[in-house]
């Protein structure tokens, strides 16, 4: 009787053992799943568009900059958002807060920059996200990133001169990017931009046929000077 008695105490002993050892362990496991989990749908947050409104604006245009935002969880609050423009360059961010459920949740932001000055202006923009209602912490590391390059042309003689068509082709290009024979006797420079704004190739005598094919694939702003003012045009380079 005795020995059944000090067998079964052990076994009690040792059940609480366990039980003390397991449930921090499930409690650690629990907790860094739940972080895992909202680390990767935080990381998927992503800037879809960045565009302006007007998409070809003048001197004479109040420009708002229009970031098209997606979320993997719902909802998806409007928490901070600031711009600031120096010169030509434009430093914008927003911050969100993110809900649990796992759910798409689509949004826009915009920004006024207010009537700017004939040039190329960059805009680089960066996403921040946080858990939870407003306000919220962002991570440590942004959600997203994107850069836009548009060009503020002059109002003088646009309201009554009438341009044509233009048209860059073909689109996609491989080695060469020929004008619309409109623009060929217009044009008197042309500079081509990529994603991050930097100038890859420019002509102050640019010809019919334009060489393209020391350029890397991707996506490229076309920009054309003329005696109005400037005109451009997106390409993609296979």
């Amino acid at each position: 009787m005795g020995e059944c008695a000090n067998l079964f105490f052990q076994t009690n002993v040792l059940n609480r053992a366990n039980r003390t050892i397991t449930q921090p362990n499930f409690m650690k496991a629990l907790t860094v799943t739940l972080f895992l989990s909202f680390y990767f749908s935080v990381s998927s947050q992503n800037i879809t568009q960045l565009r302006t409104f007007p998409v070809n604006p003048t001197s004479n245009d109040t420009v708002l900059l229009i970031a098209d935002l997606q979320f993997n969880s719902s909802s998806c609050l409007l928490d901070t958002k600031f711009h600031q423009v120096n010169g030509n360059s434009i430093v914008a961010s927003t911050q969100h807060c993110v809900g649990v459920a796992q759910a798409i949740c689509n949004t826009t932001d915009t920004f006024s920059l207010g009537l700017l000055p004939t040039g190329r202006y960059t805009v680089d923009l960066t996403l921040n996200t946080g858990a939870g209602p407003t306000p919220c912490t962002p991570g440590i590391v942004p959600s997203d990133s994107d850069t836009l390059s548009f060009v503020v042309q002059t109002t003088l003689g646009i309201q009554d001169q009438v341009l044509p068509s233009f048209t860059i082709y073909p689109n996609p290009a491989k080695d060469f990017i020929v004008l619309s024979e409109e623009y060929q006797k217009m044009v008197s420079s042309l500079k081509v931009f990529n994603v991050a704004g930097a100038v890859v190739l420019e002509s102050d005598t640019p010809k019919e046929r334009i060489n393209v094919s020391q350029l890397t694939p991707g996506v490229y702003t076309m920009e054309l000077h003329h005696k109005t003012g400037v005109i451009t045009e997106k390409f993609i380079k296979d």
